[in-house]
């Protein structure tokens, strides 16, 4: 993977996590299309936690760019200290979680029932 010459030393690694993580994003959203076609938008949990990846990967590229840009040194450590914090929440997401999805489904069903 090249990086594009904008991005500092320090924070190429966040870059290719953040090319990595949008080439997982897309398989994810794509086998998810695939496996629940048009019931895919009932799936509130599974496509909350496709949102906040992508949410996510957008601050992270934001983050690294407006470092780079900048190119002082608490610019830098604002970017890496994010973009750690970003990549940590990631594998929590990838989680398939599907007994956790019926049961917080089940439970707002009931919420609702007068």
């Amino acid at each position: 993977l090249s990086v594009p010459a904008g991005v500092p030393p320090a924070l190429r690694g966040h870059w290719r996590a953040l090319e990595g993580g949008a080439r997982r994003l897309a398989r994810r959203t794509l086998y998810a299309m695939l496996r629940f076609g048009p019931s895919l938008e009932h799936r509130q949990a599974l496509l909350a936690r496709l949102v906040d990846d992508g949410a996510d990967l957008l601050a992270m590229a934001a983050s690294i760019s407006r470092a780079g840009s900048r190119g002082d040194a608490r610019s830098l450590a604002l970017a890496d200290l994010f973009c750690h914090h970003a990549r940590s929440r990631e594998p929590a997401r990838h989680t398939v979680r599907p007994a956790l999805d019926r049961a917080g489904l089940a439970l707002a069903r009931d919420l609702i029932r007068p």
